[in-house]
This record gives C-alpha cells, sequence and structure tokens, in this order.
C-alpha cells in the first residue's frame, strides 16, 4: 500500500501515543538523570501500524478512556517527519478523527527498529499513571 504523508499536519502538532508505564518494553530510567523515558517498544507493534492521537482533538480522558492502565507520551508531528516516518490519517471504526498512524519506510508501514529508537528519543511523557495489574486467578488462589 503507498503511503502518504498528511502535510495538513502541522509540524508543532503534538501527537500521543498510549503506552503502559509498568511495562519495560515501554519505559525505561534514563541514567544520566533518572527520569522515566519512552522506550522504543511504546512505538513498536508486530500486529498493526502505530497508532497515536492528534492531541488538539480530544483530551486526556477521553483518550484514555476505555484503556484505564495506560500512559501518554507525546512527540511531534515535525520530530516524526525528522525520524523518516509519515504521518497518515486512516479511518478506524470506533476512533474519531484524532486517530491517525505513524508509518515507516517499509512497504507494510510497520516501523523499524531504527525508527522506533529515533521516535522515543524525541517523545516525552505528557501523563503518567501507575495501576496495579489485576490479580490472575492462579495469584489470587496461592492467597
Amino acid at each position: 500500500m503507498p503511503w502518504q504523508d498528511d502535510a495538513s499536519i502541522s509540524p508543532n502538532e503534538i501527537l500521543w501515543r498510549r503506552v503502559l508505564a509498568d511495562d519495560p518494553a515501554h519505559v525505561k530510567v534514563d541514567p544520566v538523570t533518572g527520569e522515566w523515558r519512552p522506550n522504543s517498544g511504546a512505538f513498536r507493534s508486530t500486529t498493526e501500524i502505530v497508532s497515536v492521537a492528534i492531541a488538539s482533538l480530544t483530551t486526556i480522558e477521553k483518550y484514555l478512556a476505555a484503556y484505564p492502565r495506560h500512559s501518554l507520551v507525546g512527540i511531534t508531528a515535525g520530530a516524526v517527519r525528522e525520524a523518516l516516518c509519515m504521518i497518515v490519517r486512516d479511518r478506524i471504526e470506533d476512533e474519531g478523527e484524532e486517530h491517525v498512524h505513524i508509518v515507516g519506510v517499509r512497504d507494510d508501514g510497520f516501523l523499524t527498529g531504527s525508527e522506533t529508537k529515533r521516535l522515543s528519543r524525541k517523545a516525552e511523557f505528557v501523563f503518567c499513571t501507575l495501576v496495579p495489574r489485576p490479580r490472575s486467578s492462579q495469584e489470587s488462589s496461592r492467597g
């Protein structure tokens, strides 16, 4: 599928990506500052193209409503393009006009490891929460 970057999205526009703050694939501790930073896994998916939201078209509450365990990282559209990726509008059922994809150079649109690293270096936390994972039935029975 030929992908087309949506030039109508300003380079200053903030894009939000949902991440799990307790998942080391999504979050790492910066060794210099000690601050939490997005890890390259925050922008990696093996089953679908990376979905993000245009921040100015939604709210944190609305975007996380169905994802109570998730946090948000933000990255500018300009930084996405500097990472040699595209921002593509692609309507998905149950997603609003804020929904877009970050698409890589591969024909299938999936991001390469180097693309996810470049994106994670430019992204920052917008909202961070740690919600305990629900205990599994096995854990509950062990007491």
